[in-house]
């Protein structure tokens, strides 16, 4: 039980480091917080600090949520291994580093998907590579592929816990994009481009 619970509050400290903020201030000496959509993730630091360090984010936050459902694993099993994901996924946009602020959570539950069901999190990253682009907004491409992944998740394992837990956890980064989605309803939604400069935030 020890190692449980030591196991789920380490994967939150993991979770919650916002890598996006800190590859910002290291190496490029910016806070990505007050720049482009000031969003702490992947889609943001590409605008913002180019497709290198954008690269580099996207991995260690896919990195903390993969190590974070491990960690679970080894500690008490599966089930461990699905709470402590969720808890990555949700300091991960929740940082305690940063002011209880973060990011939506696409990358690093990508990660937890990646260790619970490797075939799922592909065919995820299909939907999301198509939808990306058809529609050309990042917006799109996230919700269509957390929407899908419980269904996937249900073809290539089927088990009830881990069902449950990505349903709960496609619907929490969904909700998060409720900006994005009253964006979209308005036309109001900005498409993707990479080579557009972005001002510091006043």
């Amino acid at each position: 039980m020890f190692l449980n619970i030591l196991a789920i509050i380490a994967s939150y400290f993991l979770g919650a480091i916002p890598w996006a903020y800190v590859c910002g201030k290291v190496f490029a000496g910016v806070n990505i917080m007050k720049m482009g959509s000031g969003n702490v993730g992947t889609t943001n630091t590409f605008r913002v600090l180019g497709w290198k360090l954008g690269i580099l984010v996207f991995i260690l936050d896919i990195a903390k949520g993969y190590f974070s459902a491990y960690l679970g694993f080894l500690a008490g099993g599966i089930t461990i291994g699905v709470l402590c994901g969720f808890m990555a996924l949700f300091a991960h946009t929740f940082s305690v580093f940063i002011k209880f602020k973060g990011g939506k959570g696409v990358a690093t539950g990508a990660g937890v998907l990646l260790f619970l069901s490797p075939m799922a999190l592909l065919c995820c990253f299909l939907v999301w590579m198509a939808l990306a682009l058809a529609t050309g907004y990042i917006s799109v491409a996230s919700i269509g592929a957390a929407f899908f992944s419980t269904f996937f998740v249900i073809i290539f394992n089927g088990a009830p816990l881990l069902c449950i837990f990505i349903g709960i956890a496609a619907l929490y980064v969904i909700l998060k994009h409720t900006a994005n989605i009253k964006r979209l309803l308005k036309g109001t939604e900005s498409k993707v481009n990479w080579r557009e400069k972005i001002k510091p935030k006043s």
